[in-house]
């Protein structure tokens, strides 16, 4: 069987002087894992790194085992990791919000991708840029169409937010709520878990998720399947399972 190596330049790679500082910071915060990834799933926060990976085993995959890394970016700003990702020659999927605000202005997570495409076009030169005619449909278009059309090229999102996304999946919060209530926090949280436990409906999916995010990604995993049966099937959300599959299929 013959083998290959593919060796790649960072050289020329088109980041001004903020983005280098945030590559720097990036790669020692997490010990440079990505440079030794196979594939990447960038994602915003904590919350979805602790939970992309106990999704990922929901549906059958090991991350590790296949050499895939979840990229914590830390917020919303994908670019400068985007680069180096694209840069690297390391296939990669981003996971995003469409962080809709009041209706009279576009939504966040519009200019956000398009932002993502143009970063990896100004990497990779055999990608196509948006002509202005692109750009103007992007700007206009529906959710579901723009969704739809960035998938295709790695870039998935919701409707919401992440945590709109974790509130309306089936089973998610009761199967979550049961392992933050076997962590012994203190007494506010756990009254607070009580009161959720009580009634779903009042359930707060930013405190819920800044509680997930003190577990840590490894044990929330193992805990979270344990708690999946024949009768508590957790549906993972749409967008991050074909996330997931998409990244699986291109490693």
């Amino acid at each position: 069987m013959e083998t290959s190596t593919k060796a790649f330049s960072l050289a020329d790679l088109p980041i001004d002087e903020d983005e280098k500082d945030d590559i720097e910071r990036y790669l020692i915060a997490t010990r440079s894992e990505i440079l030794f990834a196979k594939g990447i799933i960038f994602v915003e926060g904590d919350a979805e790194e602790a939970l992309v990976p106990s999704f990922a085993e929901i549906l059958g995959y090991d991350l590790d085992g296949l050499g895939i890394t979840v990229c914590n970016v830390a917020g919303t700003n994908f670019n400068p990791y985007i680069k180096l990702a694209e840069g690297l020659g390391i296939p990669f999927t981003v996971i995003t919000d469409w962080d809709p605000l009041d209706g009279t202005k576009p939504a966040l997570g519009r200019a956000r991708c398009l932002g993502i495409w143009d970063s990896r076009c100004e990497v990779n030169l055999g990608l196509t840029k948006f002509t202005e005619k692109n750009r103007e449909w992007a700007e206009t278009v529906d959710f579901i169409e723009f969704s739809s059309s960035f998938s295709k090229v790695g870039i998935f999102l919701n409707n919401e937010t992440f945590e709109v996304a974790i509130a309306q999946t089936p089973h998610l919060s009761t199967a979550l709520l049961e392992i933050l209530d076997e962590q012994g926090f203190g007494s506010i949280r756990t009254k607070r878990i009580n009161e959720w436990k009580a009634d779903l409906a009042k359930v707060d999916s930013t405190q819920l998720l800044a509680m997930i995010k003190d577990i840590g990604k490894g044990r929330l995993s193992g805990k979270l399947r344990k708690k999946i049966s024949v009768e508590n099937q957790i549906q993972v959300p749409k967008y991050i399972q074909d996330a997931i599959e998409f990244m699986v299929k291109n490693v």
